[in-house]
């Protein structure tokens, strides 16, 4: 494990040809999970060549490698694991999967190598892709989530649509984007880009007020 978490591929080539546990664990956590967590790319490919899991969970919390190479950042583990088959839509603690991690974290890499691999775009609940990527004012998120064929007209747990996000989080570009594909929104009187805007602007004091929330979210 030591050699890993240091980098030293050499090392760790030859305690493996000697004999080494290439499943073993240290505290819950094997060699590919502490490649992914230490940005190793080679010693990933190296472990992954041998016949690492890509999928091996960590107990307790579920994690797997590709789940870390995600929290991370890490695009190019990522995409190592998606080539081993790592399942893209893996649901952690029955709530969060990796598209959920990449936009918090706001790694549009990272979110474009999970659709590409098939990652479901329409995951809703409490979480909602397109609303996360909207309200982050993640441009490039926001264009590969559609093009996915992510639903423009589901809304966040407060009722606002995408296209109201990126009115307030976002750029005028960013509404450009989602105004040719959402639903006309009733309570917006003037239903334009323009109007949209100076709409949500006016709009953003009023989500202090619960009963105007409760409103909000009874005509969603």
């Amino acid at each position: 494990m030591h050699a890993m978490l240091y980098g030293n591929l050499p090392t760790l080539r030859f305690l493996l040809d000697h004999g080494a546990n290439l499943h073993s664990q240290h505290k819950g956590i094997g060699l590919l999970h502490a490649a992914a967590e230490g940005g190793r790319s080679e010693i990933a490919k190296f472990l992954l060549s041998r016949g690492a899991r890509a999928d091996v969970e960590v107990e307790p919390t579920s994690f797997t490698p590709l789940f870390i190479a995600t929290f991370r950042g890490y695009a190019s583990i990522l995409k190592m694991l998606l080539e081993q088959n790592a399942d893209p839509n893996v649901c952690m603690n029955d709530q969060i999967i990796p598209l959920n991690m990449a936009l918090r974290h706001c790694s549009v890499a990272c979110l474009k190598l999970l659709v590409q691999a098939g990652a479901d775009v329409n995951v809703f609940g409490s979480y909602n892709p397109l609303a996360t990527a909207a309200e982050k004012g993640l441009t490039e998120a926001i264009k590969c989530l559609l093009e996915a064929g992510a639903n423009p007209n589901v809304p966040d747990t407060f009722g606002r649509m995408p296209i109201e996000l990126v009115a307030e989080y976002g750029t005028w570009e960013d509404v450009e984007l989602l105004f040719p594909v959402t639903s006309k929104i009733t309570t917006v009187a003037d239903w334009s880009v323009h109007g949209i805007i100076s709409h949500v602007h006016m709009e953003v004091m009023q989500f202090e007020d619960d009963d105007f929330v409760k409103k909000r979210k009874s005509l969603s």
